[in-house]
């Protein structure tokens, strides 16, 4: 309980601290390598832990204590951060929680784009709550995959995710994301599909892979949105809430994933069913985006093409 409400409190904050810390066009490059470091994370050190706990076999104290001793060196380095991050605000008086959560949600609400990622985010929390609840007896149960292989299927996922975090790590701004968030939906509700149908443990490390890309290509410009379009008063508060109403769909979709392979003996049909979700909310997001030309309510950002950059350059050259 402990552990889930210190994770509470730092996602919010690390996601409303970044562009504090960096220029409007660095946000894309900043929060992948966020994401990069988190897979490249998921990617080495559960292998690491397998062979500690291993080692360590049955005395487990040894490895609590490493891991307990890892959030204190990363409070250590949080430290090191010179950069300001309290955010500026008009008024001094201290808010209650509820005064904030609901001057957050007031933002949301008044802010197309923003309503559109949130209820976005929250139909597809359902789904990703099923998921996350039926993943380990799927794997264990229906494809009798063992702690190494399954340790495989998730290394395989880090892999493409931190791969993917590469490939928005060179871009200085998004094009289109608000499609490229609702592709990502769509992609990752087809994976899902293609996980249930899978047969060997090939098959299972493609689909579970292709998991892994596009759990990185709907965060990354989800992210970036929300920095830009919320101020850096309120940008904590919003994050905050996105953070409490996704974990509240999230664990309701996990009741509802166990409650619904329990009826039928089967974690299939509920996998499938959050896969078609997934997809069916991701058209919905399509459509939304092109009828309420959402995209067109960008902030217009001014930056210069690399082509531009050149002319530039040439015409500084004396001739």
């Amino acid at each position: 309980f402990i552990y889930a409400s210190a994770n509470a409190w730092f996602f919010p904050a690390r996601s409303a601290s970044i562009p504090n810390l960096v220029e409007d066009d660095e946000l894309v490059a900043a929060n992948s390598l966020s994401q990069m470091t988190f897979q490249v994370v998921q990617l080495v050190v559960p292998p690491v832990g397998g062979i500690l706990v291993a080692l360590l076999a049955p005395n487990y104290f040894l490895a609590f204590a490493i891991t307990s001793m890892t959030f204190v060196f990363s409070a250590i380095a949080l430290q090191g951060i010179k950069t300001n991050l309290v955010p500026t605000r008009k008024d001094l008086d201290k808010e209650s929680l509820r005064s904030q959560i609901i001057e957050g949600g007031r933002f949301v609400v008044g802010n197309a784009i923003l309503s559109f990622l949130f209820v976005f985010a929250m139909m597809l929390a359902a789904s990703s709550g099923i998921l996350n609840a039926l993943l380990m007896p799927y794997f264990e149960g229906e494809l009798g995959l063992g702690s190494a292989q399954i340790g495989l299927v998730l290394s395989a996922g880090a892999a493409t995710g931190a791969v993917t975090a590469i490939y928005f790590s060179r871009k200085r701004e998004i094009n289109k994301p608000l499609y490229i968030v609702a592709i990502a939906g769509l992609l990752a509700g087809f994976a899902i599909f293609a996980m249930v149908l899978a047969f060997d443990l090939v098959t299972v490390m493609l689909s579970w892979a292709m998991i892994g890309a596009v759990d990185v290509m709907l965060n990354i410009p989800l992210t970036v949105l929300m920095q830009q379009l919320v101020s850096d008063e309120l940008r904590g508060r919003v994050f905050a809430l996105l953070n409490v109403a996704f974990t509240a769909v999230q664990v309701m979709g996990m009741g509802i994933g166990g409650l619904w392979a329990e009826a039928v003996g089967s974690t299939g049909p509920p996998l499938i069913g959050a896969a078609i979700a997934m997809v069916f909310v991701s058209l919905i997001g399509f459509a939304a985006i092109s009828i309420f030309k959402l995209h067109s309510r960008l902030p217009v950002k001014k930056l210069e093409t690399e082509e531009e950059q050149d002319l530039s350059i040439l015409a500084e050259v004396p001739t």
